[in-house]
């Protein structure tokens, strides 16, 4: 090389030198000619490379340059070709520019859009006294958004698989969303095909609860049975992410819901005696509330009334009296409410004499002549059942039988509202004079009276 070969070449790279430095490099101490080109003088990182396809996610770009770059290339501009950067305007942009701070670095944020793509940024540095990018000083990164992941935003549970198909029995729904910070994620949406959400939401028009999530992101309702066995399928909804669950309706067990008592499992068969059946029914179940009797075998209140329908007290209770029929029977009573039913069932039984009333058509009578004996049995309540066997004994003064006999004995007759009767006829078949004690036993209860022959 001439000399004047190499006083051109020196003369050359002092200029470039002093060019760089006059016109602000980026680096006074970095930019000789012997440094780095420009492109390594700009780092990017992304915090996350992949963020929710959800139009609200965000991750952090941070571009450093140098701490000592001159202060007309301190601001770094970002351009996204899918996505917009927080805070770049409004609306907001897929443009933004930022200063670095005295460690030369920048940081913004890209919000993804809500379809599935992938973004290219572009950083570039920008030259304050030209308004244009400085020109060799250029990064991209991609970024993707990709399918949100339902289950990293939204669970939702069913505190029970199954509830009896009574019309009251609830369950607890419980729908918990990852809000990030996402108003769209604040409002959970619960739908259900088969019986009623109960909840202190907006109710809406089709049935559907909007609920506003506490601040752990959780939503509480309740989902009612119906009083059909079905299934209902239930859905929480969240920023247009849905979880479904089923909750089965099932056969309810009678006894929950209503339970039938008698006061007594018998009773005599007298017409008169009254047995209080009692209804219990869940205090759950919503009012109004009545239940229905029915009675086979008997009727209520000794009337031809076989129905009956009586309201629920506070007690949750509804009463009502069966009165016992004039034969021996087993009664059944059924009460139903709600679509349930439950039975008692209460055996009416013989109703036996408490006295037994013997009445002779003659007082004294001939040796060989009849007197019809009239027997009335007696109750304390109602009268005693017919269809009886009665016996007839005709005792002497000491106590022995008399010799005579009894003839045309009934049993005792179907009961009426005023007696139940029986009769035989004696005669004394021609034994001796005196006093005669005629004795009349049934069920246990004997009568007498005393006839003299003469």
């Amino acid at each position: 090389m001439t000399f004047r070969q190499r006083t051109v070449a020196l003369s050359s790279s002092v200029g470039l030198m002093l060019c760089l430095w006059a016109c602000g490099g980026f680096d006074r101490d970095r930019y000789l000619p012997t440094s780095p080109d420009f492109v390594e003088a700009l780092t990017v990182t992304v915090d996350r490379s992949s963020i929710p396809a959800d139009g609200f996610s965000t991750t952090r770009v941070t571009a450093t340059i140098s701490a000592n770059a001159s202060t007309t290339r301190r601001v770094v501009a970002f351009d996204a070709t899918k996505g917009v950067f927080a805070g770049s305007g409004s609306p907001e942009s897929g443009h933004i520019e930022a200063t670095v701070d005295d460690s030369g670095t920048a940081t913004v944020l890209l919000r993804s859009t809500a379809v599935v793509e992938t973004s290219t940024v572009t950083v570039t540095v920008k030259d304050s006294k030209t308004q244009a990018a400085v020109p060799g000083v250029a990064k991209q990164t991609l970024i993707s958004f990709v399918a949100v992941n339902a289950d990293d935003i939204l669970t939702f549970t069913a505190a029970s698989p199954s509830l009896p198909a009574d019309g009251f029995s609830r369950t607890r729904l419980t729908a918990t969303v990852v809000t990030g910070g996402n108003p769209a994620r604040s409002t959970v949406t619960l739908r259900t095909s088969k019986g009623t959400l109960v909840s202190a939401g907006k109710v809406n028009a089709d049935g559907s609860v909007e609920m506003t999530v506490d601040g752990s992101g959780v939503a509480v309702a309740e989902l009612r049975s119906s009083s059909t066995i079905e299934t209902a399928l239930v859905s929480a909804t969240v920023a247009g992410i849905t979880k479904n669950l089923t909750v089965a309706f099932t056969a309810p067990d009678p006894n929950a819901i209503v339970r039938l008592s008698a006061a007594s499992s018998s009773a005599p068969a007298d017409g008169a005696t009254r047995v209080p059946i009692t209804a219990t029914v869940a205090a759950e179940l919503p009012a109004p509330r009545s239940v229905t009797f029915r009675v086979s075998g008997t009727t209520f209140d000794g009337s031809s009334e076989v129905e009956r329908t009586v309201s629920v007290d506070g007690s949750n209770r509804a009463v009502v009296d069966i009165v016992a029929p004039s034969a021996p029977v087993s009664a059944r009573v059924t009460g139903s409410i709600n679509g349930v039913s439950s039975d008692a069932v209460v055996s009416f039984v013989t109703a036996v004499p408490h006295s037994i009333f013997v009445s002779p058509a003659a007082a004294v009578t001939g040796p060989t002549d009849d007197n019809l004996i009239s027997v009335t049995l007696l109750r304390d309540i109602g009268y005693a059942s017919g269809g009886q066997v009665v016996t007839y004994v005709a005792k002497d003064a000491n106590g022995n039988a008399s010799g005579g006999v009894f003839s045309g004995v009934t049993l005792s007759t179907p009961a009426t509202r005023s007696a139940t009767t029986s009769s035989a006829t004696y005669n004394h078949q021609g034994g001796p004079a005196g006093l005669v004690t005629i004795e009349v036993t049934a069920g246990g209860v004997t009568g007498r009276a005393q006839i003299r022959i003469q």
